[in-house]
């Protein structure tokens, strides 16, 4: 069954058995989207997110996944202007419930989106919570070890290969726990271009023979492109060029198969620079120049410099120097423009962050406030009922004293009537009446404030009500 086939059946079961917190669904959920092609993401999400809306009101949990499912779609698309906002509120709803999994899903997402803009620290804090929040948790393992890689990865930035090694050992461990293929392949890779950094050369080959084998048997054709061509990289940087080439050539057939584009691209780029290396200067001109039509038809202006920058080098080391300095001015125009487009891309994107986390802040605050006005009122109206209680209390106190003296003087009118019919022990029967009298002072007392009390209950409602 393929993944889009399961989420399918995911999605059917969801439907027909709807519950509150359908936190079993979106963990699988969260785990099969990234290996469905973006077509197909896209729309399974907007699907999955439609009616997810409009089950909100009865099922806001389920609508802020809903959010987070959006979340991934921005994020694929590099659309940081669409993913902040919509992160950003989806993360607060899940923190004022203490619902951790849901803001460790969320967390991930800004945190993996400030390391490709390059705000390492930025990234590092969310990543880190998204960590810790699923630390403990039995749900969500896939979007944990997407949190272990993005970690590892910001520390490979960051050129600190010693800590992204321990925590992709950490993430492969946990990748074979859960059984997991896409993780252990991506893991492998992570490793063995760790060690590959770190001078350990032996290791660096083992693990990358590993990804390349391992993906084979239980990866996509994604990781398998992506292993064979890191594996190829390594060889070269060894100066094994046959086997370098041919493992390019692999990675090539399969991006070329699954139309992966931007991938092929630096296919063609490696086998260039291996030709250029073998002094075959035809067959590296002919590689670099299908890697800039390509650049040029999906107009990846990085890729397009870069392409200009190796076609320089190429007809520098052939003696053809013209060719070269012309090449090389248009590597440094297009690499102006992009690094002015990322400036302003960067400027706009942190300003952007910078205003989600300002109004998150904001609603923090307003939050708190919030609670403290509500204890504030709380504590008036404990205050305001006890005054009413004492009030009412001082009333029947006054009604009670009242019905006291009139039991007294019945009481005295009537023994005088009658104790003349009955003169023996009549001082013992003056004296149980007065005593019944004075004990049932303050059952009557209680009866009359009872009385009171849900008299002013019920007047308040039909205030209420009325207003």
């Amino acid at each position: 069954m393929t993944p889009l086939e399961k989420i399918e059946i995911i999605f059917a079961e969801l439907k027909s058995n709807p519950v509150e917190h359908a936190k079993p669904f979106f963990s699988e959920l969260f785990a099969l989207m990234p290996a469905i092609s973006a077509e197909d993401r896209n729309k399974q999400v907007e699907i999955i997110g439609q009616y997810l809306n409009e089950q909100a009101e009865q099922y806001p949990i389920n609508a802020a996944y809903g959010a987070c499912l959006v979340s991934l779609v921005y994020f694929f698309k590099e659309d940081y202007e669409s993913l902040f906002p919509v992160a950003f509120d989806a993360l607060q709803f899940f923190t004022e419930r203490d619902i951790n999994e849901g803001a460790a899903i969320v967390c991930g997402f800004i945190g993996a989106a400030y390391r490709t803009l390059g705000d390492f620290d930025g990234g590092l804090k969310y990543i880190m919570r998204a960590r810790k929040l699923l630390e403990e948790s039995s749900s969500f393992q896939f979007t944990f070890l997407g949190a272990l890689y993005q970690n590892a990865g910001i520390y490979y930035d960051m050129h600190h290969y010693k800590e992204a090694l321990e925590i992709y050992l950490l993430a492969h461990n946990k990748a074979q726990e859960i059984s997991n293929s896409i993780w252990i392949v991506y893991t492998l890779n992570g490793i063995g271009l760790s060690y590959f950094k770190l001078k350990r050369y032996d290791e660096a080959k083992e693990y990358l023979e590993k990804a390349v084998a391992e993906s084979k048997v239980r990866g996509t054709q994604h990781t398998t492109s992506k292993a064979l061509t890191d594996l190829g990289t390594y060889y070269f940087e060894t100066e094994e060029y046959k086997l370098a080439e041919d493992l390019q050539l692999q990675a090539l057939a399969i991006r070329e198969e699954i139309n992966g584009l931007g991938g092929a691209i630096t296919n063609f780029a490696e086998l260039a620079e291996i030709k250029l290396k073998e002094n075959d200067f035809a067959a590296a001109l002919s590689y670099t120049e299908k890697a800039l039509k390509i650049a040029e038809q999906i107009k990846v202006k990085p890729k397009i410099y870069l392409m200009h920058l190796l076609l320089s080098k190429i007809y520098h080391q052939n003696g053809e120097h013209e060719r070269s300095l012309e090449h090389y001015k248009i590597y440094s125009s297009i690499k102006d423009e992009v690094e002015k487009e990322d400036a302003e891309k960067k400027i706009k994107n942190l300003q952007l962050v910078f205003e989600a986390e300002q109004i998150q802040k904001e609603n923090i605050i307003i939050k708190k406030q919030k609670a403290e006005i509500e204890q504030k009122n709380i504590e008036l109206q404990d205050t305001i009922d006890e005054l009413t209680r004492t009030k009412v209390g001082k009333k029947a106190k006054a009604l009670t004293l009242i019905i006291a003296i009139i039991l007294f003087v019945a009481e005295e009118m009537i023994l005088h009537t009658v104790m003349h019919l009955i003169p023996e022990e009549n001082l013992i029967m003056s004296m149980g009446v007065k005593a019944a009298i004075i004990l049932s002072l303050k059952p009557i007392d209680s009866a009359i404030e009872h009385y009171m009390l849900h008299k002013l209950i019920r007047k308040k409602k039909r205030e209420i009500v009325v207003s």
